[in-house]
């Protein structure tokens, strides 16, 4: 079974189950990384392009949301 991605449809960036898809999202994402390692952020600003830490993808994720179209 793979990832629930259905908080990335969330409107509301307040309610808990957007941010417990953000953190489960997250914790997938830093999966095989050694630790100190950046992801890309695929927040709505970020494009995808930019690699940060879990605590700025956070960030990002809550503030900005994630981009519609993103699906990998």
């Amino acid at each position: 079974m793979g990832l629930d991605k259905s908080w990335m449809q969330i409107i509301d960036r307040t309610q808990l189950l957007y941010e417990k898809g953000v953190l489960d999202f997250i914790e997938f994402a830093f999966t095989d990384l050694e630790e100190g390692k950046l992801q890309r952020c695929p927040c709505k600003k970020g494009h995808n392009n930019l690699f940060q830490s879990k605590r700025i993808i956070y960030e990002h994720l809550i503030i900005n949301g994630i981009r519609r179209d993103y699906v990998i």
